[in-house]
Protein backbone atom coordinates (compact mmCIF):
# COMPACT_ATOMS: atom_id res chain seq x y z
CA UNK A 1 0.00 0.00 0.00
CA UNK A 2 3.18 2.55 0.79
CA UNK A 3 4.44 1.75 -2.36
CA UNK A 4 1.32 2.56 -4.61
CA UNK A 5 0.47 5.35 -2.80
CA UNK A 6 4.50 7.03 -3.65
CA UNK A 7 3.90 5.85 -7.12
CA UNK A 8 -0.01 7.72 -6.97
CA UNK A 9 2.09 10.75 -5.40
CA UNK A 10 5.17 10.73 -8.02
CA UNK A 11 2.68 10.34 -10.91
CA UNK A 12 0.65 13.52 -9.93
CA UNK A 13 3.77 15.50 -9.45
CA UNK A 14 5.43 14.38 -12.69
CA UNK A 15 1.99 15.50 -14.35
CA UNK A 16 2.72 18.78 -12.87
CA UNK A 17 5.89 19.10 -13.79
CA UNK A 18 5.90 18.03 -17.50
CA UNK A 19 2.97 21.05 -17.63
CA UNK A 20 5.08 23.10 -16.30
CA UNK A 21 6.48 25.04 -19.71
CA UNK A 22 7.84 28.17 -19.58
CA UNK A 23 7.12 31.14 -21.69
CA UNK A 24 10.56 31.07 -23.28
CA UNK A 25 10.04 27.54 -24.52
CA UNK A 26 8.13 28.30 -27.27
CA UNK A 27 10.74 30.58 -28.62
CA UNK A 28 13.40 27.88 -28.44
CA UNK A 29 11.26 25.70 -30.40
CA UNK A 30 10.95 28.19 -33.08
CA UNK A 31 14.80 28.48 -32.76
CA UNK A 32 15.57 25.05 -33.33
CA UNK A 33 13.27 23.91 -35.87
CA UNK A 34 15.39 23.24 -37.92
CA UNK A 35 16.02 19.93 -35.69
CA UNK A 36 13.05 18.51 -36.40
CA UNK A 37 13.22 14.76 -37.78
CA UNK A 38 17.11 14.66 -36.46
CA UNK A 39 18.59 12.05 -34.33
CA UNK A 40 18.81 13.60 -31.22
CA UNK A 41 21.26 12.85 -28.37
CA UNK A 42 19.63 14.82 -25.27
CA UNK A 43 22.25 15.66 -22.40
CA UNK A 44 21.07 16.05 -18.95
CA UNK A 45 23.20 18.79 -17.61
CA UNK A 46 24.02 19.53 -13.38
CA UNK A 47 25.88 21.96 -11.72
CA UNK A 48 29.15 21.25 -13.29
CA UNK A 49 29.78 22.93 -16.45
CA UNK A 50 33.31 22.14 -16.93
CA UNK A 51 32.38 18.64 -17.52
CA UNK A 52 29.83 19.43 -19.62
CA UNK A 53 31.98 21.70 -22.00
CA UNK A 54 34.43 18.33 -22.41
CA UNK A 55 31.56 16.14 -22.99
CA UNK A 56 30.60 19.03 -25.88
CA UNK A 57 33.61 19.31 -27.33
CA UNK A 58 34.26 15.64 -27.43
CA UNK A 59 30.87 14.65 -28.91
CA UNK A 60 31.15 16.96 -31.77
CA UNK A 61 34.94 15.63 -31.81
CA UNK A 62 34.05 12.00 -32.00
CA UNK A 63 29.69 11.56 -32.65
CA UNK A 64 28.46 11.98 -36.07
CA UNK A 65 24.76 11.10 -37.14
CA UNK A 66 23.16 12.87 -34.07
CA UNK A 67 22.91 16.49 -33.26
CA UNK A 68 23.26 17.36 -29.50
CA UNK A 69 20.84 19.15 -27.44
CA UNK A 70 21.22 20.21 -23.79
CA UNK A 71 18.71 20.61 -21.26
CA UNK A 72 19.55 22.19 -17.99
CA UNK A 73 18.21 20.29 -14.83
CA UNK A 74 20.77 22.53 -12.64
CA UNK A 75 19.37 24.29 -9.00
CA UNK A 76 21.95 26.53 -8.32
CA UNK A 77 21.56 30.11 -10.87
CA UNK A 78 25.00 30.72 -11.31
CA UNK A 79 25.65 26.89 -12.61
CA UNK A 80 22.54 27.55 -15.01
CA UNK A 81 24.43 30.89 -16.40
CA UNK A 82 27.67 29.18 -17.05
CA UNK A 83 26.13 26.14 -18.66
CA UNK A 84 24.33 28.60 -20.61
CA UNK A 85 27.73 30.52 -21.97
CA UNK A 86 29.23 27.00 -22.36
CA UNK A 87 26.52 26.01 -24.56
CA UNK A 88 26.81 29.48 -26.06
CA UNK A 89 30.38 29.03 -26.74
CA UNK A 90 30.04 25.88 -28.77
CA UNK A 91 26.95 26.78 -30.68
CA UNK A 92 24.84 24.02 -28.63
CA UNK A 93 21.13 24.39 -28.20
CA UNK A 94 20.24 25.13 -24.81
CA UNK A 95 17.29 25.43 -22.37
CA UNK A 96 17.12 25.64 -18.92
CA UNK A 97 14.32 22.86 -17.03
CA UNK A 98 11.48 24.47 -15.31
CA UNK A 99 12.69 24.26 -11.52
CA UNK A 100 12.80 20.37 -10.44
CA UNK A 101 11.86 20.58 -6.03
CA UNK A 102 12.91 17.87 -5.20
CA UNK A 103 16.12 16.39 -3.99
CA UNK A 104 15.67 12.72 -4.72
CA UNK A 105 17.98 12.41 -7.50
CA UNK A 106 16.55 9.55 -9.21
CA UNK A 107 13.12 11.27 -8.98
CA UNK A 108 15.22 15.11 -10.07
CA UNK A 109 16.44 12.80 -13.60
CA UNK A 110 13.28 10.81 -13.89
CA UNK A 111 11.73 14.40 -13.82
CA UNK A 112 13.73 15.50 -16.07
CA UNK A 113 14.09 13.22 -18.92
CA UNK A 114 9.86 12.69 -19.11
CA UNK A 115 10.10 16.40 -19.14
CA UNK A 116 12.83 16.22 -22.20
CA UNK A 117 10.51 13.38 -23.71
CA UNK A 118 6.77 14.88 -23.79
CA UNK A 119 7.72 18.55 -24.48
CA UNK A 120 10.74 18.36 -26.63
CA UNK A 121 10.96 14.95 -28.65
CA UNK A 122 7.66 14.28 -29.43
CA UNK A 123 7.44 17.60 -31.26
CA UNK A 124 10.61 17.02 -32.99
CA UNK A 125 9.90 13.49 -34.11
CA UNK A 126 13.14 12.35 -34.39
CA UNK A 127 14.05 8.94 -36.30
CA UNK A 128 15.73 8.30 -33.29
CA UNK A 129 16.84 9.89 -29.47
CA UNK A 130 18.87 9.53 -26.63
CA UNK A 131 19.77 10.70 -23.27
CA UNK A 132 23.53 10.72 -22.05
CA UNK A 133 24.36 11.65 -18.53
CA UNK A 134 26.76 15.37 -18.55
CA UNK A 135 30.10 12.94 -17.57
CA UNK A 136 30.12 10.34 -20.10
CA UNK A 137 32.68 11.63 -22.96
CA UNK A 138 33.06 10.11 -26.36
CA UNK A 139 36.93 9.51 -26.04
CA UNK A 140 36.84 7.62 -29.67
CA UNK A 141 34.80 7.94 -32.75
CA UNK A 142 31.00 6.94 -32.73
CA UNK A 143 28.86 6.23 -35.77
CA UNK A 144 26.80 3.90 -35.07
CA UNK A 145 25.65 2.99 -38.73
CA UNK A 146 23.79 -0.32 -39.28
CA UNK A 147 22.77 -0.06 -35.23
CA UNK A 148 20.03 2.44 -35.75
CA UNK A 149 18.34 0.20 -38.54
CA UNK A 150 18.74 -3.54 -36.99
CA UNK A 151 17.52 -2.17 -33.61
CA UNK A 152 14.56 -0.67 -31.66
CA UNK A 153 16.28 0.33 -28.60
CA UNK A 154 20.51 0.46 -27.28
CA UNK A 155 22.40 1.40 -24.52
CA UNK A 156 23.74 0.15 -21.63
CA UNK A 157 20.94 -2.68 -20.46
CA UNK A 158 20.65 -3.08 -16.81
CA UNK A 159 19.38 -6.60 -15.55
CA UNK A 160 17.61 -7.21 -12.31
CA UNK A 161 15.24 -9.71 -11.27
CA UNK A 162 13.64 -11.76 -14.08
CA UNK A 163 11.80 -10.68 -16.17
CA UNK A 164 12.72 -7.00 -15.24
CA UNK A 165 15.57 -4.96 -16.56
CA UNK A 166 15.75 -1.02 -17.94
CA UNK A 167 18.22 0.99 -20.32
CA UNK A 168 20.26 3.40 -17.82
CA UNK A 169 19.06 6.35 -17.95
CA UNK A 170 22.73 8.03 -18.67
CA UNK A 171 23.09 6.20 -22.07
CA UNK A 172 19.77 4.77 -23.54
CA UNK A 173 19.01 5.60 -26.86
CA UNK A 174 15.42 4.80 -28.64
CA UNK A 175 13.87 4.86 -31.77
CA UNK A 176 10.67 6.77 -31.68
CA UNK A 177 8.69 5.13 -33.57
CA UNK A 178 9.16 2.60 -30.30
CA UNK A 179 8.07 4.75 -27.73
CA UNK A 180 5.58 7.64 -30.09
CA UNK A 181 2.29 5.90 -28.73
CA UNK A 182 3.62 4.65 -25.46
CA UNK A 183 2.73 6.56 -22.12
CA UNK A 184 6.48 7.49 -21.03
CA UNK A 185 7.45 7.49 -18.24
CA UNK A 186 11.25 7.77 -17.24
CA UNK A 187 10.92 7.41 -13.14
CA UNK A 188 11.87 4.97 -11.12
CA UNK A 189 9.91 1.78 -10.21
CA UNK A 190 12.41 0.65 -6.79
CA UNK A 191 9.37 -2.18 -6.08
CA UNK A 192 10.64 -4.06 -9.47
CA UNK A 193 14.42 -2.62 -8.49
CA UNK A 194 14.33 -0.78 -11.44
CA UNK A 195 15.98 2.82 -10.95
CA UNK A 196 15.36 5.92 -13.20
CA UNK A 197 13.81 5.01 -16.61
CA UNK A 198 12.53 1.82 -15.10
CA UNK A 199 8.97 3.05 -15.08
CA UNK A 200 9.03 2.11 -19.08
CA UNK A 201 9.11 -1.25 -18.44
CA UNK A 202 5.24 -1.90 -18.80
CA UNK A 203 5.03 0.69 -21.73
CA UNK A 204 8.06 0.13 -24.08
CA UNK A 205 10.50 -2.37 -22.77
CA UNK A 206 8.11 -5.31 -21.90
CA UNK A 207 6.74 -5.15 -25.49
CA UNK A 208 10.22 -5.21 -27.25
CA UNK A 209 12.02 -8.59 -28.46
CA UNK A 210 15.22 -9.18 -27.98
CA UNK A 211 16.15 -9.09 -31.17
CA UNK A 212 15.31 -5.48 -31.04
CA UNK A 213 17.32 -5.10 -28.23
CA UNK A 214 21.24 -4.05 -27.98
CA UNK A 215 22.86 -4.53 -24.27
CA UNK A 216 26.43 -2.20 -24.86
CA UNK A 217 29.64 -3.94 -23.02
CA UNK A 218 30.97 -1.71 -20.38
CA UNK A 219 34.24 -2.07 -18.66
CA UNK A 220 35.35 -0.85 -15.49
CA UNK A 221 38.90 1.25 -16.04
CA UNK A 222 40.97 3.05 -13.16
CA UNK A 223 42.22 6.58 -13.09
CA UNK A 224 45.99 6.00 -12.29
CA UNK A 225 47.63 9.42 -11.50
CA UNK A 226 51.26 9.49 -10.18
CA UNK A 227 51.34 10.71 -6.12
CA UNK A 228 47.42 10.43 -6.32
CA UNK A 229 44.36 8.18 -5.30
CA UNK A 230 43.29 6.13 -8.04
CA UNK A 231 39.51 6.55 -9.34
CA UNK A 232 37.47 4.39 -11.27
CA UNK A 233 35.09 4.45 -14.05
CA UNK A 234 33.25 2.79 -16.56
CA UNK A 235 33.82 2.66 -20.12
CA UNK A 236 31.06 1.98 -22.39
CA UNK A 237 30.30 0.71 -25.47
CA UNK A 238 34.40 1.04 -26.24
CA UNK A 239 34.02 4.93 -26.84
CA UNK A 240 31.73 6.19 -23.80
CA UNK A 241 34.09 6.91 -20.73
CA UNK A 242 31.40 7.31 -17.29
CA UNK A 243 33.24 9.79 -15.24
CA UNK A 244 30.77 9.29 -12.39
CA UNK A 245 29.09 10.99 -10.06
CA UNK A 246 30.31 14.77 -10.55
CA UNK A 247 27.14 16.54 -9.69
CA UNK A 248 26.72 15.15 -6.68
CA UNK A 249 30.11 13.96 -5.15
CA UNK A 250 32.00 16.44 -2.89
CA UNK A 251 34.51 18.07 -5.45
CA UNK A 252 37.11 18.99 -2.58
CA UNK A 253 38.18 15.20 -2.32
CA UNK A 254 38.10 14.47 -6.17
CA UNK A 255 39.73 17.89 -6.48
CA UNK A 256 43.32 16.52 -7.92
CA UNK A 257 41.16 13.77 -10.52
CA UNK A 258 39.10 16.29 -11.46
CA UNK A 259 42.23 18.68 -12.15
CA UNK A 260 43.92 15.42 -14.25
CA UNK A 261 41.05 15.03 -16.08
CA UNK A 262 40.92 18.37 -17.63
CA UNK A 263 44.31 18.09 -18.79
CA UNK A 264 44.19 15.15 -20.01
CA UNK A 265 41.09 16.24 -22.13
CA UNK A 266 42.71 19.15 -23.11
CA UNK A 267 44.98 17.13 -25.28
CA UNK A 268 43.55 16.11 -28.46
CA UNK A 269 44.37 12.39 -28.29
CA UNK A 270 43.33 12.36 -24.66
CA UNK A 271 47.41 11.06 -24.18
CA UNK A 272 49.24 12.26 -20.66
CA UNK A 273 51.95 10.85 -19.03
CA UNK A 274 50.45 11.73 -15.91
CA UNK A 275 47.06 10.13 -16.63
CA UNK A 276 46.59 6.46 -17.92
CA UNK A 277 43.46 3.71 -17.63
CA UNK A 278 44.19 0.46 -16.04
CA UNK A 279 41.58 -2.27 -17.10
CA UNK A 280 39.97 -4.50 -14.65
CA UNK A 281 42.29 -7.14 -15.81
CA UNK A 282 45.22 -5.00 -14.69
CA UNK A 283 46.45 -4.46 -17.66
CA UNK A 284 48.01 -0.89 -17.95
CA UNK A 285 47.03 0.78 -20.86
CA UNK A 286 47.47 4.72 -21.98
CA UNK A 287 44.13 5.77 -23.56
CA UNK A 288 44.25 6.64 -27.40
CA UNK A 289 41.81 6.78 -30.24
CA UNK A 290 41.12 3.92 -31.91
CA UNK A 291 42.68 3.23 -34.72
CA UNK A 292 41.81 1.42 -38.25
CA UNK A 293 42.77 -2.36 -36.39
CA UNK A 294 41.57 -1.99 -33.08
CA UNK A 295 38.46 0.57 -33.74
CA UNK A 296 35.41 -0.69 -32.00
CA UNK A 297 32.45 -2.46 -33.69
CA UNK A 298 28.92 -0.73 -33.75
CA UNK A 299 26.16 -3.06 -35.03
Amino acid sequence: MIQFLKKFRDDLLLKRYVATVPRTFSRFLDQHAALEGSNLALVVAFEQPWILEIMLQKFRQNVSGFRVVVFDNSRNVESRDQIAQVCQQLSVPYFGLPPNLTKHPNRSHGRAMTWIYHNFVVRMRPDWFGFLDHDLIPVRPVDYGQRLQRYSCFGRRVHVQPPYWYMWAGYSFFRFASTASAEVNFLHDFPRNLDTGGRNWDPIYSKLKEDQILGVKVELVYAEMSGQENFSMSLMDAAWLHIGGVGHRSPDKRKAFYQALKAAFSLDDFVSERFCLRYSNDSTKVFQPADSRNEPSYR
